[in-house]
This record gives structure tokens, sequence and C-alpha cells, in this order.
């Protein structure tokens, strides 16, 4: 018995010793964990699934956050003054400790194929406190960031992500637990950036299980403390072997940017996923819409649909939020602002059946001087088919009347086939471009400022838009336009010199961005990203007077180069294959005016060249700008976000001699700039302004003024927004 009780004792201890030898191999150091994480995200990222599909539930709320006098804003952002503030500190805590200031729920489907093509439909929709939904809110809940990606956009800075390629290389990761249940082992791991690594990190806590080390869980938030606090958390479970997303949450401390009566807002978003399938056949989809879209009934059948996909009750605050008393005004002061946000988005300012285009108001230019407009257009609350308006106003410069009129209607919304008429009696810039679909930018707006060669333009035409498959929007075109230059220039045609001309044209414009995501409600949209480079492509047919050939083509994109930022190009391009005027040639695209010391820098125009200094029938010109950001260095009181900026053109002009009565230069021999930019070298705690920059160019090359001291330029720039 004692021999058969001693082998009995053996054998257990050396099975014990297997067991504890294979539990051991299993445990991994945070490095270990993180670099078969890394390792693994090609198969783990849901993003690269086959296909899936899920319905998701969304509860985003407006929350108080600290005083604005704590967060050190000054007083004019404060609502009244202390004496008058004290009466009402009982009131307002009450008003915040029984309801949010705002409050909505939203239901949506998700159908993902091929990890290119999606469809994301919205099938409820309930915001507190205002009679329709805004687009700008629902549009938070898209904004979704995932840990698997190697960069992280959030609020407008790219941050490198935990698991990125080279994360290893950058990031700190401490083991602080292991836990083993079942078959698996999961890695508890903090993780922050380097000591005296300059980059846009984050810190937090990542759970890998040891099943294909996939996240099981993350919570993450900026390392640095940015202008917008953010925490986010994501889990993850397994679903068909795959592992999948079960809950999202997002939390932004607006930092007193958002402030309603005197308090900062903190906005907290939770997305739960639903009715999961990975990797099983969409037969019901066919993703030719807009990838996310907004159905019909989405306000009228909300209240049934979504509370089938509450899991939890809505709690006494938040059916408050909903129906509660606003006898202080701040849930409408709250929805002043959201309307605010539409009106800056939009640039109209809704006035029931009616709106009014902001921009056309007021304006201004160095050769019209002062001109104040009034304008008025039809809203979705007349017609959702249809839209029609004008503007007119005098300018004080030239002393003349200014008009424009439009029509415009919807066939198919879905398809966005619209019809539209046009017709203008204004001034526009010589040797100008626009592409169809093209979003305007700010500096647009501010080189109009300065524009001085400008036309007297009366133009009528009419275009047919059609998106044929996603991705891809499409106009066609027909116009008649007459043109008079308003300086001393003159074109030569069959012998005599002209400075008034009439052409006809007739085109087509695309717009191409594969990838692209935005949100669609009616006409109205918002777009997110487009991963891949932005392709506009015009094509003008002149004929009658002037016949030529006009071929135009813009492309944009970005590239995140590792540890150095991040790398925004353009090219542009055009060619017209006869001699034609000024009017409709390529002017270069300069952002200096002569004699003017007021300059405003932009983005992807030439900075040291003066406005229509170079003219060209063919050219092509590329804009480059790096934003190093804050990846340099780091400091409490100095911390500029540095950019390198290179652009580059060259062009020819046919028939130079057919050019007169106006200095007329070209850029057969190339031009070149460079520059250094630093933006927010003075930093704002402020509603509207984040700080004031100031940026250096150089002109070089063959086409440099003779003048060492005239190659050298200085402006001072303004960052706006949050």
């Amino acid at each position: 018995m004692k021999i058969v009780s001693k082998r009995k004792v053996l054998f257990f201890f050396s099975f014990l010793v297997l067991i504890i030898n294979a539990k051991a191999q299993s445990f991994k150091t945070a490095e270990q964990a993180i670099e078969l994480a890394i390792k693994n995200k090609p198969v783990n990222d849901y993003q690269k699934l086959k296909t899936y599909q899920y319905r998701s539930y969304n509860k985003f709320t407006m929350q108080k956050g600290k005083p604005l006098k704590e967060l050190g804003f000054p007083n004019n952002l404060i609502d009244g003054n202390e004496i008058k503030k004290s009466k009402y500190d009982v009131s307002i805590d009450s008003f915040y400790n029984s309801q949010y200031i705002f409050l909505s729920e939203t239901i949506a489907d998700k159908y993902m194929k091929n990890a290119v093509q999606s469809e994301e439909v919205v099938r409820a929709i309930k915001m507190s406190g205002l009679k329709k939904a805004s687009l700008s809110l629902i549009a938070i809940n898209f904004q979704i960031v995932s840990f698997y990606d190697d960069y992280l956009r959030i609020s407008k800075v790219d941050y490198l992500g935990p698991l990125s390629k080279n994360a290893l290389k950058t990031y700190d990761y401490e083991l602080v637990e292991t836990k083993i249940h079942n078959n698996d082992t999961t890695y508890k791991i903090n993780f922050k950036p380097k000591e005296g690594k300059f980059f846009e990190g984050l810190k937090g806590r990542v759970n890998i299980n040891s099943d294909g080390y996939a996240i099981e869980s993350i919570i993450a938030q900026a390392a640095e403390i940015p202008r917008i606090r953010f925490k986010i958390e994501q889990r993850f479970n397994r679903k068909n072997r795959h592992w999948f997303p079960t809950f999202y949450s997002s939390e932004v401390d607006f930092n007193g940017v958002v402030e309603v009566k005197g308090f900062n807002v903190i906005g907290v978003l939770n997305v739960s996923y639903n009715e999961v399938s990975v990797n099983d056949s969409i037969v019901k989809v066919k993703f030719d819409d807009a990838p996310i879209r907004i159905s019909d009934s989405a306000e009228v059948k909300a209240e049934v649909l979504i509370n089938d996909y509450r899991k939890l009750p809505l709690t006494i605050k938040e059916e408050k939020t909903y129906v509660g008393n606003d006898f202080l005004g701040i849930k409408k002061r709250a929805s002043n602002r959201i309307s605010y946000l539409e009106i800056i988005r939009t640039g109209f300012i809704p006035l029931g059946l009616f709106k009014t285009n902001i921009t056309q108001i007021i304006n201004y230019n160095a050769f019209e001087k002062f001109r104040p407009m009034v304008n008025l257009y039809t809203s979705e609350n007349l017609s959702k088919r249809f839209t029609t308006g004008g503007y007119f106003g005098y300018s004080f410069g030239d002393k003349k009347l200014k008009y424009g009129a439009m029509a415009e209607t919807y066939l198919n919304k879905k398809n966005e086939i619209k019809l539209k008429a046009e017709l203008v009696n204004d001034i526009i810039e010589s040797g100008n471009v626009k592409f169809f679909n093209d979003k305007r930018t700010i500096t647009d707006v501010t080189r109009h400022f300065v524009f001085t060669n400008m036309d007297y333009n009366k133009k009528l035409e009419f275009s047919a838009t059609v998106r044929p498959f996603n991705y891809m929007l499409t106009t066609f075109f027909v116009n008649e336009t007459r043109r008079e230059s308003n300086t001393t220039y003159s074109f030569l045609k069959n012998g005599e010199p002209i400075n008034k001309y009439t052409f006809k044209e007739v085109g087509a414009s695309f717009r191409y961005a594969f990838g692209e995501r935005y949100l669609k409600k009616g006409s109205d949209k918002i777009i997110f990203s487009a991963p891949y480079p932005i392709v506009f492509f015009k094509i003008t047919n002149g004929y009658q007077d002037f016949e030529y050939l006009k071929l135009d083509i813009k492309i944009k994109n970005y590239v995140q180069i590792y540890g150095l930022g991040r790398t925004d190009f353009e090219l542009t391009a055009g060619n017209i294959n006869n001699p034609v005027p000024y009017s409709i040639s390529y002017n270069g695209k300069g952002n200096i005016l002569a004699g003017n010391l007021f300059r405003i820098g932009g983005a992807n125009v030439f900075e040291t060249m003066g406005r229509n200094e170079f003219l060209s029938s063919q050219y092509a010109a590329l804009f480059i700008n790096h934003k190093f950001n804050r990846l340099l260095f780091k400091s409490k009181k100095f911390s500029p976000a540095l950019s390198l900026i290179t652009n580059l053109g060259i062009g020819k002009l046919q028939a130079k001699q057919l050019h007169l009565n106006y200095p007329i230069k070209t850029l057969e021999k190339g031009y070149l700039e460079s520059g250094i930019y630093a933006e927010e070298t003075i930093r704002l705690k402020n509603n509207l302004l984040r700080g004031f920059g100031i940026a250096f160019y150089h002109r070089y090359g063959p086409n440099r003024n003779p003048e060492l001291i005239d190659n050298f330029f200085a402006k001072f720039t303004i960052t706006l927004g949050i």
C-alpha cells in the first residue's frame, strides 16, 4: 500500500508540474501580449470582416460641467455679474440635479460588405427640446473611432493608437493583472507614451484576451491635456468565432468652448450593439444610397422602436429632460446654441417657410468696397422637392446693382437627381476655376476680400446632377455667359481688341470620393471623412464665339507618417486647347495684393505670388503642407503646432501676343515657395477663437523677385473652431 501511495503522489506532483509549466508558458509580459495583439490586428479588426450587420441603440446627453470661472474663462463669457448670479445658484443646481441639458436617442441599422460597401439607416430619432431633429447632433452618434486603427481622429487631432504598427517604440506598457477564466487569459495592461517622445498620444488600460490576442475592452483618454477633453471606452465579445463590439462610450468635456448659463458642457454618448450578425449573407441591401441616411419615418415611429431596444428604462432624470419644466431657460438656451450650430454649418438662418443665407447679407472686397445685400430662399418647410429664391445688393465701390436668382428641384433624392436653373448678374474673379460640388473653404472667403481683377458676369445656366453610384457625383451643365473686364485688359480677336466676351459652354463635372462617409437627410448632408483621395474632374466645351476644350482636375488627400505627423496635399491642373481671353484662363492662384499690408494666410494658394501676377492656358500646381502639430516640442506656456509648407507651380500661355494692355507674366520656368507656419502661437480660451499664429514664407527659384528682401513674407493667422 505504501508503494502504491508513493506512485500516486509522484504521479500527482508530476501532473501538477506539467499544468503549472503549461500555464506559465501562457503567461506573457505586457510587451509580448501587445506584440501579439498588433500582429493579429488584420484578423481581429471587425472593420475588415467580410460582412456584418447590427442594430445599435444610441443615447446622447449634454450635462453640466464646471463653472466657466473655474476654467479660467473671461468674465464676459459668464452670464450676469456675481451678485445677480448668486440669486439663482440654488435654482440652477436644482435644475441640473433633476434633468440634463439635452437628451437624444436613436436606433440605427448598419450593413457592411467587403470592408468597403456600407450603409447605415437611422430608423428612429427622439430629441428633447427640439421641434425637428438636428443633423449636427445626429452626426455625433456616428463619430465612433476604432482602437484597431493606427490613428484615431478626435476633435480634429490625430492620436497615435496604442495598438498602432510601431506602438512598442512609442508607448510604455505595464501588466497590472493576469486573469485566467476557462481556457482563456485576460491581460490587463496600462499604457501611456514613453518619456521624451513627442506625439499626440493616449493613456489608459487595454484588456487583451489570449483567444486570438484580441481587444476584450479598452478605455483611453488624451495623455496631455487637450483643448477638448475626452474619455472613450469600447468593449468586445466573441460572435461566430470573431470579436465584435458590444458597447461603446465616449465622454467629451468641451472645456468651456461650449457653455450654457455660465457652465461648461459635457457630452456623453453610449452605444449598445444588438442583433449582431457576422459573415452571414446580406441580401436586402443594395448599397446604392448614402452611406448614412435617415429614414423618412424616423421621427414618427420613434417611441415604439426606441422602447424595444432600451436595455434599461429611462431614469427619472432622463424622463424629466424630455418633459420637465424649463423655468430657467437652460434647455431653451441649449436649443438656441444647437440652432446656431446648424446656422454656422449650413450658412442659412431659418425663417419659417423661408431661409436667408448669412454669407450673402454683407459683402466686402477691394473692388466693390462695401456691399449690403438682401436674400431669401424657400425652405424645406414649404417644399422638400424644390427650392427657389435669390438675392440683390448694391456695391458702393462701382455703384452698381448686383442680383441673382435660382430654382432647383429634386426628381429623386435617393440618387440625388436634381435640376437647377440659375441667373446671375454679378462680379466674378477673372481667371479662376470653380468645380461643381466642391465645398467652399475659409480661404475662398478671405481671398475675396482683396480681389481687384474682377469681371462683370451675366450668366444663365441650366444643370442636372445625379449620383450614378456610391462615391460619385456628376453634374451636366449648359450655360451662356457675358463677361466684361473692369481693367485695361483686352483680347485680340479677328484683329480687333475687345474687353467684352460671350461664352457658350456645355460640359460635365465629376466628384469621386471612394470610401467617403456622410450623413444625409433630404438634401442636407454632413461629410465625415474620405480615407482615399478625392478627385474632381471637369470637362468644358466652348462653342460659337470662342471654340475651345477645357479640362480641369483637382486631387486632394493626406498621408499619416509614423512619428512625424500628417502631410496634406492638393494637386490641381488645367488645359485649354485654344487661345481664350483672361476671363477663362488660369490666373495662378496668388494670394498677395501688391502694395497692401493687410495679408491673410490661406491654404492651397501661392502665399508669395501676387494676385493675377501670372497667366496660363496650361498649368499644374502642387500644394504640400506637412503638419508636425506638437510633435517637435511641448511646454505648458509655449506649444505651437508647427507646419512646413512647400508649393510648386508650372505653366505656359498660348498666343501671348493676343493679350493686350495688361502686364502678362508666364510660368514656363516654374514657381517655388516654402514656409513655416506656427499655429496657435498664442493660445486662447474662447468659444470661437483657438488662437493666433504666424507664418513665414520664402519665394525662390527662377521666378524670385530681384531684391532679396522682397522674397520674404510674414502673415498672421487666426485659428477658428473647437
